[in-house]
This record gives structure tokens, C-alpha cells and sequence, in this order.
């Protein structure tokens, strides 16, 4: 009983096989770094440790203002004020 004889075929077949498994590793781990690219797109200083200057333009004006109370800075009026005893110079 002898071997048939290899086609050309086979020989391309084997290559193509071995050509599409490295290309579905390459597709892989480019959809994995995608991945963790996009993750990181999504940081910024209210849900991580990154400063708020790292911040991209509209994130920064997406940040709500506090709204003004209408009271001035510092003692309230009517409100009784509390300071040390001044002693004696002696």
C-alpha cells in the first residue's frame, strides 16, 4: 500500500489554516487592547485616582457649578461673634 501522493493543495490548504489561526490571536488581543482603551476613556478624576487637571476639556465643563447661597463670605449679620478676652497689659 503506498502514500498518495500531496497535492499542491494541501500543502496551500495547511498554509491558509495556519495563516488564519495567527490572524484570529492577532484579532484577539487587538479587541482585548480596544478594550482596556476604551475602559480608560472613561476615567477621569470623579471615578479614579487622577487628578482633576488630567481631565479632557469636556469633562471639565460637564462638572456642575455649586449654585450661589445668596450669603456673603465671612460673619452673617445678627450672627454673635466670638474672640479671646483680651489680659490685662500688667
Amino acid at each position: 500500500m503506498g502514500e498518495t501522493p500531496r497535492d499542491w493543495r494541501d500543502d496551500r490548504i495547511a498554509e491558509l489554516e495556519a495563516e488564519n489561526a495567527q490572524l484570529k490571536q492577532m484579532l484577539r488581543e487587538a479587541l482585548q487592547r480596544i478594550a482596556e482603551l476604551e475602559r480608560m476613556l472613561g476615567l477621569n478624576s470623579q471615578n479614579s485616582s487622577k487628578p482633576p487637571s488630567t481631565d479632557n476639556e469636556r469633562a471639565r465643563k460637564r462638572r456642575r457649578r455649586k449654585k450661589p447661597s445668596g450669603r456673603v463670605p465671612g460673619g452673617q449679620p445678627g450672627h454673635q461673634g466670638h474672640c479671646r478676652e483680651l489680659l490685662p497689659e500688667d
